[in-house]
């Protein structure tokens, strides 16, 4: 690692649910939610696409499918006991805490995330495809497959983050991890830098 680099932590404000309006109804497509608190049972496929969420806090037992493509989230804390999916293609998501969340597939492929942290998370996707990525890190979380190709990421903190497979390892290039995570992906960086281990 390059010794000027420094890696920088989110720049996290924690929305504070008892200082917010509870909200007795479920949000929709093409609309704001400001100011709210969100707390949700069970739900089936669940769709607020386009929408914009400020200083929220959503709290959901499970859904079956979240459809969130193309929305903006701005000081926003997520939790979700289970989700099946969680589509968040194209979004834009700054200052957002994902918390306590077991998914299937998480889709943020094309989206722009800053200062984000995810904690106690187990998916068995993460789809970071083409995501602009800067100040994210990972606190005591789980992923199957990570997929990283194209992401254009800065201050990229992994070491709370244990993974099984690891697609576009090229993409990580900058990041933090650590030596357990270094011994895991040792042989893919040795095909990456063209060495033959034998």
């Amino acid at each position: 690692m390059n010794s000027s680099y420094r890696l920088l932590a989110p720049a996290l404000n924690p929305v504070l649910a008892a200082d917010l309006e509870l909200a007795d109804f479920e949000p929709t497509s093409f609309d704001d939610y400001e100011d709210l608190r969100f707390e949700l049972k069970a739900l089936g496929n669940f769709e607020t696409k386009k929408c914009r969420f400020l200083d929220v806090a959503f709290r959901a037992q499970q859904a079956t499918e979240w459809l969130a493509g193309e929305s903006n989230f701005r000081n926003v804390t997520l939790e979700i006991g289970r989700v099946g999916s969680f589509d968040l293609t194209a979004t834009k998501l700054n200052v957002v805490t994902f918390e306590n969340i077991r998914a299937g597939y998480v889709n943020l492929i094309n989206s722009s995330i800053q200062d984000i942290l995810f904690k106690d998370c187990r998916f068995d996707t993460l789809d970071l495809f083409a995501t602009k990525a800067k100040r994210i890190r990972f606190e005591n979380c789980k992923v199957e497959d990570l997929d990283v190709r194209e992401m254009q990421g800065e201050h990229i903190d992994l070491r709370g983050l244990d993974f099984n497979h690891v697609r576009g390892i090229a993409s990580l290039r900058g990041a933090t991890i650590n030596e357990d995570q270094l011994m895991h992906l040792a042989s893919d960086l040795a095909l990456l830098a063209g060495i033959n281990v034998a």
